[in-house]
């Protein structure tokens, strides 16, 4: 069976490998662990140049599409080459991370097939074709119960620690880290309370 992921946030710069491969761990340990299932597996996002580039990492391509025209709005962007690579993969399943993007509305009425469509929420939690699709996992319970209301196929795809990667030592410096940007979405906050008893670290941009 085929699953391709499909990461639909702004285009990227193409980046040099050693560097790409510091970035979307968790996408990169998804595609691990489905691989390891048994899976054809694929992480496919968007890309700012003229063409594609896939960087391999563990027997699963990452492909970089170029988008049909850069937009100000980096939520509004569309990609013919993905769409023209979809028809001609023809996945199984389509694993859309993130919602209300325009790629994910493009490809769901242009794609000339209906494949079993998967989404991961990040920070939003409204999309149009909530109630349409065929599995939705949440970040939250908060986020679980919500979803509820729209489809009865949800669950919660626990936050991950990607040990090949990152590996744990003996000697703490901190009581709690905190990776994310400081935008009022994550919620960073909630973690004052700590401040004065604990010693805690914010990285962010």
């Amino acid at each position: 069976m085929k699953i391709i992921f499909i990461k639909v946030h702004p285009p990227y710069l193409v980046l040099p490998e050693k560097k790409w491969l510091k970035r979307e761990y968790r996408m990169r340990w998804m595609l691990r662990q489905t691989k390891e299932l048994g899976y054809d597996t694929s992480l496919y996002l968007l890309s700012n140049c003229d063409d594609m580039y896939i960087h391999r990492e563990d027997c699963a391509p990452i492909m970089f599409f170029r988008v049909d025209r850069l937009k100000d709005s980096k939520d509004c962007h569309t990609s013919n080459r993905m769409l023209q690579k979809l028809e001609e993969e023809h996945p199984e399943i389509l694993v859309f991370k993130g919602f209300e993007y325009r790629l994910t509305s493009f490809i769901i009425e242009n794609l000339s097939y209906r494949p079993k469509i998967i989404y991961i929420a990040g920070g939003r939690i409204k999309d149009k074709y909530l109630a349409k699709v065929d599995w939705i996992f949440a970040e939250t319970e908060e986020q679980e119960k919500l979803f509820l209301q729209k489809n009865k196929n949800v669950s919660i795809l626990p936050k991950t620690v990607d040990t090949d990667v990152f590996k744990p030592y003996d000697k703490k410096e901190f009581d709690i880290v905190n990776v994310g940007n400081f935008d009022h979405r994550k919620n960073q906050i909630s973690l004052v309370p700590f401040f004065e008893n604990y010693k805690c670290v914010l990285v962010g941009n």
